[in-house]
């Protein structure tokens, strides 16, 4: 599609074309017009929920790209994406929220947005709900641990074996039964997500 007609799209409120503008202007990095422009064109596609350019916004905001970083918008970007269904924005907002990075540290809601991604196969945060289930502490659930951690080996996690191995030797073989038994329950459905 020629940028004529791409553009007429944008002009006439097509999301998918304002995202794709928004796209193109980005790729032209070195001109600050052009940063502008991306940004108009994502913020239009957004308001119409498109989730990809939601998540770009998101993702410009949080890592300081194309703006100054702010955890505020980063977390408003995100959580709308999120809430459409996007697991990459689902773990990005779980990120955000369980490193208190730009915005107040906030374990349930990071648990909420990983238990989302991780429903939908996303195996980083497959593996970070592991990692928090298995630490000493409020969330520690060594069986929970273990489901995820499985589950994120299954799916090519390598780092997920050597936590297995840590927390075993924590576990009795009642637990270590009933995590087995729960991971090849999920992964009897489960899809992965890249």
């Amino acid at each position: 599609m020629s940028l004529e007609k791409l553009r007429s799209l944008a002009e006439r409120g097509d999301p998918s074309a304002q995202y794709n503008l928004g796209v193109w202007f980005a790729d032209i990095s070195d001109d600050p017009e052009a940063t502008k422009h991306a940004m108009l064109w994502w913020e239009k596609a957004a308001a119409q929920g498109h989730n990809q350019a939601q998540y770009n916004l998101g993702h410009c905001h949080y890592e300081g790209e194309m703006v100054n970083p702010d955890g505020v918008q980063a977390a408003k970007w995100f959580r709308l994406a999120a809430e459409g269904g996007m697991p990459q924005a689902q773990f990005a907002l779980a990120l955000l929220y369980h490193q208190g990075c730009l915005v107040e540290q906030d374990m349930e809601k990071a648990l909420h947005w990983y238990l989302e991604a991780s429903r939908q196969g996303f195996p980083q945060a497959i593996f970070n709900l592991a990692d928090i289930h298995s630490q000493e502490g409020v969330h520690y659930d060594s069986v929970n641990a273990f489901k995820l951690f499985y589950i994120a080996l299954v799916f090519g996690d390598e780092n997920a074996k050597t936590r297995l191995e840590e927390l075993v030797p924590k576990m009795t073989l009642e637990q270590i039964d009933q995590g087995q038994q729960a991971a090849q329950a999920v992964l009897a459905t489960a899809q992965r997500v890249s």
